[in-house]
């Protein structure tokens, strides 16, 4: 059971956003991908790259979201001033001041690879950050495939972009990817598609499980377009959510969209990170993982 957090550290700790929660259920289910692949402004990834570090090495066991570090702690402290021995940042400037238009070569890839064999001497996972993975020759890009082929339970490497087009899609297909296409704290938009499957989410949640069958149908069947309304599904619900986190913190309601909020990441999870038939995906989301 976790303690309450201080009112010191809650003022320190950084918004939960909907990205880290889909973090934090990758890491509580211990299914944390080990390549990532961050999509979207340079801001919002390059800082929760440095968040997931700080949240995989924090000392601070009471936390709402271990995606996110307590900003307090020794390791917290060394992560956020590029201090700690076991986050690495990949530039091409030796001072690690990465800029967009910096290239980065075949050289920093393969230091990270003598990085990759070397034993740290620090406990938890070692982890790279790749704010502008864009920016990889294609050497890098080459050498850097061969890093993300050997997959290791304790090493992370974090990649970033404002478009994934802009990758090999060798490097791409090997990532799992997190999209910042919109800004959780605010509504979703108003769109053709956000419209019907607002009402689709509002038929499933009335809909008593066992007579959710036929809605399946109304599910794309083509993996990448299904891939795209289970994000848009996801940031509807996510909104959902944090509106009852304010107005009814303590309801049932809360607690059906969350869980629903799980299925939905655990069904995009499977979809993208197991390969899932999109058909079986669907029918499993409707008819045992939905609350």
């Amino acid at each position: 059971m976790q303690q309450p957090r201080s009112s010191a550290q809650q003022q320190h700790e950084p918004p939960y956003t909907r990205v880290a929660h889909q973090l934090h259920l990758a890491i509580t289910r211990h299914r944390l991908a080990p390549v990532l692949l961050f999509i979207g402004s340079s801001d919002q990834t390059d800082t929760t790259s440095i968040q997931l570090a700080q949240g995989l090495h924090c000392t601070h066991t009471s936390r709402q979201c271990l995606a996110l570090g307590c900003q307090q702690c020794d390791n917290c402290q060394r992560i956020a001033k590029q201090l700690h021995p076991n986050v690495y940042k990949v530039c091409a400037a030796e001072n690690s001041s990465a800029t967009a238009s910096t290239r980065v070569g075949i050289d920093q890839i393969r230091r990270m690879k003598q990085q990759q064999n070397l034993h740290s001497f620090a406990p938890g996972p070692q982890i790279w950050l790749v704010p502008y993975a864009h920016n990889l020759t294609l050497q890098a890009a080459s050498a850097l495939l061969k890093l993300l082929e050997e997959p290791h339970a304790q090493r992370f490497i974090l990649l970033a972009t404002p478009n994934e087009a802009l990758l090999p899609n060798t490097v791409v297909s090997r990532c799992h990817k997190l999209f910042f296409s919109y800004n959780s704290n605010q509504p979703p938009c108003n769109s053709d598609m956000a419209q019907q499957i607002s009402k689709l989410l509002a038929k499933i949640h009335n809909t008593p499980r066992l007579q959710r069958w036929p809605m399946a149908q109304q599910f794309p069947t083509h993996r990448d377009e299904l891939g795209e309304w289970l994000q848009q599904m996801l940031q509807l619900q996510w909104h959902t959510t944090k509106k009852l986190c304010h107005q009814q913190p303590n309801s049932t309601a809360l607690q059906r969209s969350m869980l629903a909020t799980q299925a939905l990441q655990q069904t995009y999870d499977d979809l993208h990170q197991h390969n899932a038939n999109s058909k079986l995906a669907v029918e499993d989301l409707l008819l045992r993982s939905w609350p």
